[in-house]
């Protein structure tokens, strides 16, 4: 796993490693902390503009590890735009204003 209270990285848009249609982004988080873990993605199209769609998970803290889908319909714009491929993608980052532990990052 890897702790941190922001993290990137451009993994997720290379070959063999981006995600498909309908798959969802799963990860497993643990948190000392109850707070909020906001998720990000970068596709190719909003790179030169940095246009992220993102998503905002609570994290209910304590000593468990907590599993987490991401479904691209779940992740908006400023503008509420929905994203519309994983295959895109080139970019993921979490950020929280505490540190986190992210763990077993697949695409199901």
């Amino acid at each position: 796993g890897i702790c941190s209270s922001s993290l990137a990285t451009y993994k997720v848009g290379a070959i063999g490693c981006k995600g498909f249609e309908d798959e969802s982004f799963k990860f497993d988080i643990y948190s000392a902390f109850e707070q909020e873990l906001t998720v990000y993605f970068l596709d190719k199209q909003g790179f030169e503009t940095e246009n992220y769609h993102f998503a905002t998970v609570k994290l209910k803290g304590g000593s468990i590890w907590q599993p987490v889908e991401i479904k691209k319909q779940n992740l908006k714009t400023k503008d509420g735009i929905i994203l519309k491929s994983w295959e895109d993608v080139i970019i993921a980052a979490f950020s929280a204003e505490n540190e986190f532990l992210i763990n077993n990052i697949l695409w199901i």
